[in-house]
């Protein structure tokens, strides 16, 4: 019945049971059931139970059936994969929730002018999601994946060492873990070990890592290693891969500045703009203008700034400081 259940599921694509398979499993749940009744002492029987008691979402009771599984065999595989499969879960899902506290956090902490903290409802269930890894890890040691997603939350709350030892872990068990490698190397470059950093990231590479935001990280550290030749063709190789990543852009951006090559950064940063950028992206732009001596169009820049800027006033300054530069005393206090 479990099987004929599973079946059904295969290739549709519904995230939801259907009706048909919950009807199989509880058939199956059932039958279990009675051959338990029968003869108590199988713990394969309870592991059945679970599966499919996992499958229709009664995943406190599944887990209650692994239990007696060992209670009647401590060594049995498939029971200890089974706990440590329903804390693992429990554990992905209050993740998702602290992601989405901390995204709830931001968004009222937005424009308050100071370093938001770690939000406590997402702080509660981090740490909540650390117990359920611990007890997954109890029965099922030797998964690098666990060990990863402790990592996660350790570093989602700030706590980079217990981060870094996860990582460590992890890539003891499974040397080609490439998250763990990338994991380790965002613990090292938190604490400013910018070359331990940078070995880790390429070890990332070598086993699979890529995406915008891994480019993000690499060009980052080269810079912060004052490795200014690396990251400029860094970012140029990046921009061609992902030409509307605004923080690529950004980067590029400051490489071209930092060369006096203003006709090249102008560009890079008007595409930040035309991306959505915010009111740096239109400081950058009238920076670049302003060095290409097109004040006019630089003040302009200044203005859209100060526009979109809302509570910063950084943008106003830099009008009032072009005014007064260029003459007009009253128009700099006016914009002030």
């Amino acid at each position: 019945l479990g099987r004929r259940a599973a079946e059904l599921a295969k290739g549709d694509g519904a995230p939801a049971l259907s009706d048909e398979a919950r009807s199989l499993h509880e058939q199956a749940i059932r039958a279990i059931k009675n051959a338990i009744a029968i003869a108590p002492n199988s713990p394969s029987d309870y592991y059945t139970l679970f599966w499919n008691l996992h499958e229709i979402g009664e995943d406190e009771a599944a887990l209650g059936a692994c239990h007696k599984a060992l209670e009647i065999d401590p060594n049995h595989e498939n029971a200890k994969l089974g706990i440590a499969h329903y804390y693992s879960a429990l554990a992905c899902r209050l993740g998702e929730e602290a992601e989405e506290a901390t995204r709830q956090a931001r968004a009222e902490h937005t424009g308050s002018g100071c370093a938001m903290p770690i939000a406590p409802k997402a702080k509660r269930l981090h740490t909540e999601a650390i117990e359920a890894l611990e007890k997954a890890i109890a029965v099922d040691p030797d998964d690098a994946g666990h060990h990863y997603a402790m990592y996660w939350h350790w570093s989602s709350l700030g706590e980079s060492e217990n981060g870094r030892r996860a990582c460590e872990r992890a890539i003891e068990l499974d040397p080609e873990h490439m998250e763990s490698h990338w994991g380790l190397a965002n613990c090292a470059f938190r604490v400013g070990e910018y070359e331990e950093a940078l070995e880790s990231y390429r070890k990332a590479e070598r086993f699979g890592a890529s995406g915008a935001d891994f480019c993000e990280a690499v060009g980052d550290c080269l810079d912060r290693l004052q490795r200014f030749d690396e990251s400029f063709d860094h970012y140029e190789t990046s921009v061609q891969t992902y030409p509307q990543n605004k923080t690529l852009l950004r980067a590029l951006y400051i490489a071209y500045a930092r060369r006096e090559r203003w006709a090249d950064a102008l560009p890079l940063a008007q595409r930040v703009v035309a991306l959505g950028g915010d009111h740096n992206a239109h400081i950058a732009v009238a920076s670049a203008l302003g060095a290409l001596g097109k004040f006019d169009e630089a003040r302009t820049s200044l203005e859209a700034a100060v526009a979109c800027a809302g509570h910063n006033v950084e943008p106003s300054i830099r009008l009032s400081k072009w005014h007064r530069e260029n003459g007009s005393e009253s128009d700099a206090k006016a914009v002030l």
